[in-house]
């Protein structure tokens, strides 16, 4: 009995070991907007439409998000919509995923704003984060990160679509931990299984 139970806590450890060790904190990171840069204006600007602002990025493997972050400086505590979107369209965001609403500081102050307790699984592959903003939100991005994305895009104020636009070069920030594929459990779970015929041998 006590060499089962040791096994079993040597299989407990080395999957948590595993899960530790393949964690991808900094899943994409541009760094913060330059305040000497432009601003991009979220939310009402007096025009038909709100204007809110999107970028594409990629994951090269399957991950569990569990922060997504602009960085955003708001002048009303009003509530933003952030959402994920497939590629479907190529260089604007497609279909949503994933949205909901966080509330901004209100404060003026540019910072990272966003999740930062999420649990949402995507896959390998390319992605939109879109900041979608409403009439009643007074909010901006700063352009001039370090390390854009590269494909962008914005509503338009005049009929509300999409547009790319390459050059808004705004701070996304996404946290996430990597997705063990089954091949490594499998591996894991052997060399566990393998370390207990050991235990069991020496015990007998």
């Amino acid at each position: 009995m006590k060499s089962f139970v040791k096994s079993i806590g040597l299989i407990a450890l080395l999957l948590g070991t595993a899960a530790l060790t393949r964690a991808d904190n900094v899943l994409v990171d541009t760094g913060p907007g330059n305040p000497n840069a432009p601003e991009w204006a979220l939310g009402g600007v007096g025009n038909n439409y709100p204007q809110s602002l999107a970028a594409q990025f990629t994951l090269t493997q399957d991950v569990t998000i569990t922060s997504l972050e602009g960085w955003i400086s708001s002048f009303n505590p009003e509530y933003l919509r952030i959402a994920v979107t497939d590629n479907s369209n190529g260089t604007i965001p497609g279909a949503q995923i994933w949205a909901d609403n966080v509330q901004l500081s209100g404060d003026s102050i540019a910072a990272w704003q966003g999740f930062t307790n999420l649990n949402l699984f995507l896959s390998a592959g390319t992605y939109w984060v879109a900041f979608i903003a409403n009439e009643s939100l007074s909010a901006g991005m700063q352009s001039g990160v370090p390390n854009p994305l590269g494909i962008e895009a914005f509503v338009a104020v005049d009929n509300g679509n999409w547009h790319e636009y390459d050059d808004l070069n705004f701070g996304v920030r996404i946290k996430g931990d990597s997705v063990p594929d089954s091949a490594s459990v499998l591996g894991l779970v052997g060399l566990a299984l393998g370390a207990m015929v050991m235990i069991r041998r020496r015990i007998s």
